[in-house]
C-alpha cells in the first residue's frame, strides 16, 4: 500500500472507532453538546476540597528579635563600570536601607576617594526574604584596590532589635 493510502487508511480507522465508541454524536434530548464538560463540573463540585489560606501580607517580627541583611556576592569591577548591591533581607518592605562602598586601605595611604553611599527600598520577595537592589557608579574609585561594602539600617522603630548588618567586598580592577 503506497504511505499516502495507509494515512488515510489510518484516519479513516480513527473516524470510526471514535463513532463506534459514541464519541462523535449529533446532539439530543437525552444527550446534550456538553454532557461531558457538565459531568466534569458537577463532578468537581461535589469533591471536598481545602481551604484556601491567605498568604500574610507582613512577614512576621522574629520571634529572637533578629533583623538579617545578606548581600549576594559581588564579582570583581573594572573601574569606570556600575557596581551592583544586591540581595536579602527579613526586614519588612517599604524600609530604607544604608549602602555604604568605601576603601579597605592602610592608614599610610593616600587614598583620595572616600566613599559612596546611597539609600535602598526594600521591595516585597518571596517567603519573608524581602530583597534590595541598588548601583554605584566605581569611576571614582582606585584600582587596583580592596573596596568593602556595609549594608544597615538605622530607621528609629527598628532600634532595639538585635541586628545583624551584612559586609562584603569587592576588588576595583584596571581595565585591560
Amino acid at each position: 500500500m503506497a504511505p499516502v493510502r495507509s494515512v488515510f487508511a489510518l484516519l479513516f480507522l480513527i473516524v470510526c472507532v471514535l463513532l463506534a465508541a459514541g464519541c462523535i454524536s449529533q446532539p439530543s434530548a437525552e444527550h446534550p453538546l456538553n454532557t461531558t464538560s457538565t459531568a466534569i463540573t458537577n463532578a468537581l463540585a461535589s469533591t471536598t476540597t481545602m481551604p484556601i489560606t491567605e498568604v500574610p501580607t507582613e512577614c512576621p517580627v522574629p520571634a529572637n528579635g533578629t533583623y538579617w541583611i545578606m548581600i549576594d556576592p559581588i564579582g570583581n569591577v573594572t573601574l569606570g563600570n556600575p557596581v551592583s548591591i544586591e540581595g536579602t533581607t527579613n526586614i519588612p518592605v517599604g524600609y530604607i536601607l544604608k549602602v555604604f562602598i568605601f576603601p579597605h586601605s592602610s592608614p599610610h595611604s593616600k587614598w583620595i576617594f572616600k566613599g559612596i553611599n546611597g539609600d535602598v527600598t526594600i521591595m516585597r520577595g518571596i517567603n519573608c526574604s524581602n530583597v534590595f537592589s541598588s548601583h554605584f557608579d566605581t569611576s571614582a574609585m582606585k584600582a587596583p584596590h580592596l573596596v568593602l561594602v556595609e549594608v544597615y539600617s538605622d530607621d528609629p522603630s527598628l532600634q532595639g532589635y538585635n541586628f545583624t548588618a551584612n559586609r562584603s567586598q569587592f576588588y576595583v580592577l584596571t581595565a585591560s
